[in-house]
């Protein structure tokens, strides 16, 4: 509710305001509002530029089926299956911040929009040799990590 009345105000808006529309203290006003503007103004919100290159990955995050008991194994859930685990994909400029999602999905028409919202077409990206990366090198400075040769 704060985040929409902080945004939804052409001026912006006082602690003592939202205190009186969301029925709390001003001081917890002042602190939402703090962290709003720290939010805004933080680079997770901008889009990456410069010539450091972007290193971009994903992971599955989940319990390893060989460490549950064999009642709770759960049939075709090895490899990169998302059937257990959850999908976490990142970038992050060097010497930058980190940006990270869960993603249902780590193919390219589910990360590709993602890359393309936060880095500049034409800057330099790193990832690994994943199919889902293909497409980068259409719009980006594709440079791959080949990790099969010990790179």
């Amino acid at each position: 509710m704060a985040l929409y009345l902080f945004s939804s105000h052409k001026k912006g808006i006082s602690s003592h305001q939202l205190a009186r529309d969301r029925t709390t203290t001003q001081k917890t006003s002042w602190f939402i509002l703090h962290r709003l503007r720290y939010a805004f103004d933080h680079p997770a919100f901008k889009k990456i530029t410069g010539n450091n290159p972007t290193e971009i990955d994903e992971t599955c995050i989940g319990a390893d089926q060989e460490n549950k008991h064999r009642s709770k194994q759960e049939k075709g859930s090895q490899g990169r299956s998302l059937v257990s685990k959850s999908a976490v994909w990142g970038m992050k400029k060097r010497l930058g911040n980190v940006i990270a999602y869960a993603v249902n999905s780590t193919s390219g028409k589910t990360i590709t929009p993602i890359i393309e919202n936060f880095i500049k077409f034409g800057a330099t990206v790193c990832t690994d040799e994943w199919s889902g990366y293909n497409s980068l090198r259409l719009n980006y400075t594709h440079i791959r990590v080949n990790h099969s040769a010990k790179e």
